[in-house]
């Protein structure tokens, strides 16, 4: 027993203990379970001073608080009834400020920090009828208020239409918070500008060299693709503007003199480049760095300065300055959540104890990947962990195989996204990155991104897991493909009795291959994650023939582009189903709150769209229905920024049609109905009299 509940024991006298002892110590478990209850009572009576104070009190007590203050909570996610709720009725933040909130309550600044503080999203407030074109007064001078455009400014006329126009504008009638089509500039009007997509860093990756002649040009993008840079989302300096994650342009990256402003270049910030010489790096200076249009790559930069292009991620050298032993680069690309591989936080399992470990990177035991493979194979270890250390590309590794037992996790240390490359092989290789597992055997990749070629499974594994991977759609994402071109599968399963598990990971189809009917149907969860097959029409999951894929699917919170032909869904909640669904034993398992396409052949939905609108629907407008309610994203794209978003022009019932009121597909954990919903509240609460109060999305 502990201290705590011996207490009561240790008060008895010690002829009774000594008793007690003799006869097995009866009375000691007693007291122990009295003591037990008097220490509930003791803690929640000292609990009762701290439940006073918002910093300090229980969960529960907070909507208590915010009670006796008048607190209006926010909108909570009331989804079925089944379901638990989505816990953001009261956060304590936002009642523990109320008080200062209503002191400041009709001023615009508080309406930026109650932005912020609700919607968890970067924010800017903009007052547009200080916007507005009018005759300025003599006697009162508004200095702040819109002036003439500039036109020979390319900055100024970058800033038009966007949070930090300072451009005069004529006045629009329509109101910022029209639920059609949205106004800006009016008198007593106000917006809240938000950045829903996020700034993600890569730091001192390779660039993409993709043309080898003496002019050497490169993309930022390791893939090879043009890819938009971002700012990064750190504070600036006191007067300076505000820092959100927003889309570099070359006129807002561009100084007077035609390089990189300084607070966006260097170190730590939005982009950098850097010379790689042997084991050295060097910085190249902001005053050799020219900002340009590279769209066309016809821009060629004079000698001893390098050309970059923050709106493609391109990068282009003078004649024979081409580094000799390659380039570095640091930069921010938007992603509208942490999903594949990248940087940001995510959770690392600890290794069981007894795990071998292979470290590899430049100060480290093993140089590539390939190395430490080597050394695993020779060891044989039963469990081991090969981890990369630092943003290498690791280019061809030799095919792995698993003795029976054996566990291999394969992951990225924390703040860095290695690249293995596949797109090397001959193309009388094998297409794929080959796996064998023995009997038992457990294979685990973590946080890896992985181009050119796929996975392949073989032999009797017990289980395959994949988290924060990105296997790229496609082989070339630097190339356009016709949507009729089939595109190569990410993982293979060729006869693997196994479970596999893809969480928080971007993949492209899997194919399922089984010859055999003895085997059980594999099990394939899929949670928060992407399977991309480039077209609604293409298979993101089937087998390699006409038949269905032998798989029992689990699919939670997760967009599939492409058709789904498998043996049976166990179950499919929140996903959404860019193509047509195709199950053959449709007797068991369940399908809910999906987005799946007419025609498809599952079991048993329940409220899936569009079967909810149909069945709302007269005859006559089902036509209209099907055509409303088909998915809408803001780009289809692998390494664009708002890959597989939903636009704001789709369907309210598919942005909202989640058992919790979340928008159905990858990205419903984001809860932005509910945030959206929180926000409009909010700025209905502690509008100034007589403001029309909007939101504007700016990402």
């Amino acid at each position: 027993m502990s201290n705590r509940d011996d207490r009561l024991y240790q008060l008895l006298p010690a002829v009774y203990r000594e008793r007690d002892q003799a006869a097995g110590e009866p009375l000691r478990a007693l007291l122990g379970i009295i003591a037990e209850q008097v220490n509930l009572i003791e803690d929640d009576i000292a609990q009762l001073y701290d439940n006073w104070f918002i910093e300090t009190c229980e969960p529960w007590v907070v909507p208590y608080i915010g009670d006796l203050l008048g607190y209006r909570a926010l909108h909570a996610a009331q989804g079925d009834a089944a379901e638990t709720p989505v816990q953001i009725v009261a956060p304590r933040r936002d009642v523990a400020n109320t008080i200062g909130y209503r002191r400041r309550k009709g001023s615009a600044a508080v309406l930026a920090d109650i932005a912020a503080s609700v919607s968890g999203w970067p924010c800017r407030l903009v007052e547009f009828d200080r916007r507005l074109a009018g005759t300025q007064s003599l006697r009162h001078l508004q200095l702040a208020r819109g002036r003439l455009a500039s036109v020979r400014d390319p900055a100024a006329m970058g800033r038009i239409d966007s949070p930090w126009d300072d451009s005069a504008h004529t006045i629009d009638l329509r109101r910022p918070q029209s639920a059609r089509t949205q106004g800006r500039h009016s008198l007593n009007s106000i917006a809240v500008f938000v950045w829903r997509l996020q700034s993600f860093p890569v730091t001192r990756m390779q660039a993409y060299c993709i043309d080898r002649s003496e002019a050497a040009r490169y993309t930022f993008s390791v893939l090879g693709n043009d890819v938009p840079l971002f700012a990064s989302a750190r504070p600036t300096r006191a007067g300076g503007e505000p820092s959100a994650p927003a889309a570099l342009t070359r006129a807002g990256l561009r100084d007077a003199a035609g390089h990189p402003a300084e607070q966006h270049y260097g170190e730590g910030r939005s982009l950098a480049l850097w010379r790689r010489d042997g084991q050295q790096v060097h910085l190249v200076a902001r005053h050799q760095v020219l900002v340009a249009d590279l769209g066309d790559w016809q821009f060629e930069p004079p000698r001893g300065f390098v050309a970059v292009d923050p709106e493609c991620g391109r990068i282009a050298f003078a004649d024979e300055e081409s580094p000799e032993h390659g380039l570095l680069v640091s930069y921010h690309y938007g992603a509208a959540a942490a999903l594949g591989g990248g940087e940001y936080t995510r959770p690392i399992v600890r290794p069981a104890a007894g795990s071998r470990l292979y470290a590899v990177g430049p100060d480290a035991d093993f140089a590539s990947l390939d190395d430490a493979l080597k050394q695993w194979h020779d060891d044989q270890p039963h469990e081991a962990v090969i981890e990369l250390s630092a943003n290498d590309v690791h280019v061809d590794p030799k095919p792995i195989s698993l003795r029976d037992g054996q566990r291999l996790e394969i992951r990225a240390a924390a703040g860095v996204r290695p690249l293995i490359d596949l797109r090397n092989r001959l193309r009388d290789a094998r297409e794929f990155l080959g796996v064998r597992g023995g009997v038992r055997s457990r294979l685990r990749l973590d946080g890896l991104l992985i181009a050119g070629r796929g996975l392949q499974l073989r032999g009797h594994m017990e289980s395959l897991s994949l988290h924060h991977c990105t296997f790229v759609p496609g082989w070339d994402v630097d190339e356009p493909r016709p949507l009729d071109e089939p595109v190569a599968p990410s993982i293979r399963l060729d006869n693997v009795p196994t479970r596999v598990l893809i969480d928080k990971c971007i993949v492209g189809p899997i194919v399922v291959v089984s010859t055999s009917d003895d085997l059980e149907p594999l099990a394939l969860t899929i949670v928060d994650s992407i399977v991309d097959a480039t077209s609604p029409t293409a298979s993101a999951l089937g087998a390699s023939d006409s038949r269905p894929a032998w798989v029992t699917l689990t699919a939670l919170r997760s967009t599939f582009v492409g058709e789904v032909d498998v043996d049976g869904i166990d179950r499919a909640e929140d996903a959404l189903f860019d193509g047509r669904v195709d199950v053959t034993r449709r007797q068991q398992g369940c399908v809910r709150f999906c987005l799946v396409p007419t025609p498809s052949r599952t079991p048993q939905r329940h409220a899936c769209q569009p079967d909810l609108a149909l069945a709302a629907a007269p005859p006559s407008a089902k036509a209209q229905v099907l055509a409303r309610l088909r998915s809408s994203f803001t780009s289809r794209r692998y390494g664009s920024p708002g890959y597989l978003q939903l636009s704001g022009e789709g369907a309210v019932e598919i942005a909202a049609g989640a058992h919790d009121l979340s928008e159905i597909g990858v990205y419903h954990d984001l809860f932005q109905p509910q945030r959206l919903a929180d926000l409009r509240a909010r700025l209905d609460e502690y509008a100034p009299a007589g403001c029309d109060a909007g939101i504007i999305k700016a990402s």
